[in-house]
Formats: structure tokens, sequence, C-alpha cells
């Protein structure tokens, strides 16, 4: 990490990493594993049930609350940052307050029925960008491998608004729409059919799942000659 010494320890830096893991999530879901044959209904209700409610059902109910709030302060603001490297530049405050409004308007749709299974079914959908981000990453580490200046990356405004990217992902996943096979993607064809998602995958593919894979070659592609034709001195880091 550019935030550590250049003389930290690779080694050290595994071995915290991986106790870290550990101790913070590997044993609650070493616990969750042991009970999960006694799971029969919703998560939170099962925990409730689990614990035999009263005081320690309620104050599971408590921790359960807490730590929903805090894992997604950390992803509202996480998702304002991601604007901003995306060009967008406004205030973080107004980049968050962004991100909040969207993700509580996307959780009215959740609550609205089935919130399992439609936010498995969103999970998955969106599982089809990383596909396309992985390629711009892979392709721009390729191209400046030789021209990286590592003291770049710390200072946010010298860094370049990574349009190319962000373009080149967008049209990796939107054309891997078609080729994808979600419930999630499902509903939105039915709802909007204008929309071809999972089409090619139902009508030609028999069901099969390509998304990952046109997604990726798309986004390199449209991404490598891209930065191709970029003039020399503007290829620096993503």
């Amino acid at each position: 990490s550019r935030y550590l010494p250049t003389n930290t320890s690779s080694f050290g830096i595994f071995w915290v990493t991986l106790l870290a893991l550990t101790l913070g999530a590997g044993w609650i879901e070493v616990l969750g594993l042991a009970v999960a044959d006694k799971a029969t209904g919703p998560s939170v209700g099962t925990i409730n049930t689990i614990l035999g409610g009263g005081l320690l059902g309620g104050l599971a109910m408590i921790a359960i609350a807490l730590g929903t709030v805090a894992v997604n302060a950390l992803n509202d603001y996480t998702g304002s940052l991601s604007l901003l490297a995306a060009g967008i530049r406004v205030p973080r405050v107004a980049s968050a307050f962004v991100v909040a409004v969207l993700g509580f308007l996307f959780t009215l749709y959740l609550n609205s029925g089935d919130f399992a299974g439609k936010f498995e079914g969103y999970l998955l959908f969106l599982s089809y960008w990383i596909a396309p981000w992985a390629a711009v990453v892979l392709v721009d580490w390729w191209l400046r491998r030789q021209r990286l200046d590592p003291m770049r990356l710390v200072s946010f405004s010298a860094l370049p608004s990574g349009l190319l990217g962000l373009v080149s992902l967008v049209i990796g996943f939107l054309v891997s729409l078609p080729f994808q096979q979600s419930s999630y993607g499902e509903e939105l064809h039915t709802r909007y059919p204008f929309l071809p998602i999972n089409v090619i995958s139902d009508n030609v593919l028999h069901y099969a799942d390509l998304a990952y894979v046109v997604g990726f070659v798309v986004a390199a592609v449209i991404f490598w000659v891209g930065s191709r034709m970029m003039p020399a001195t503007s290829q620096e880091p993503m």
C-alpha cells in the first residue's frame, strides 16, 4: 500500500491482514456455519429464534442494526468516492448525499416484497460490472506498467478524470446485458421489454451465461484502443 513505508515487511502485512480478518469475521462465520441447519426463515428472525429471544435476542438485534448502519455508512462513502473518481467534481458531502438518496430509493424497492430474493438477484446482476472493470484495470496496468509514478497516486487532484475507463466499463457492461442470465435482469426485461437483458442467453445460448466473458473482452478492447489513440503525454495512471 502507498500508505506504508517502503521498507515494510510484506510477510508482516500478510499475517497482520490475515489475523485481522480471522479475528474480526472468521469466528462469526464459523458460528454461522455451525447453526446453518437451524435456519428455517429470514436470517434476522432465525438469529433471534436460535438465541431464544429475550435479552440475548434483543441484544443481537441491536448489534445487527448498528452493524447495518456502520456498513452502509462505509458503502455510502465509498460510493461517493466512486462518483468523484469518475470525474464528477462535486463536494464530497454532495456526492455522499446523492448516493444515500439512490440507496434509500433502492431500499424501498427491495422492501416491496420478497426482500431476500430481490436482493440476491440484484447482487448477481450487479456482479456483471466486475468483468469489464477488471479488464480496464488490467489493460491500464499493462499499458502503463513501465511509466507508473507512484507519487502521482498520492495526490487525488493530480489524477486524470478516468473518463476513458468509465466509458469502457459502461459500454462493456451494456454490451454484456443480452448475454446475462439473472432473475433481476429477467424482471427488468419483463417490465421494460425494450431492454435486451438475458435475450441472447435465453433464446440462443440455452440459458448459458457468457456476460462476464463478453463484458471483459469488449471493455478491454475499447480501453486499449482508446488509450493508444490518446496523446502520449496524457497516458498517466488511472
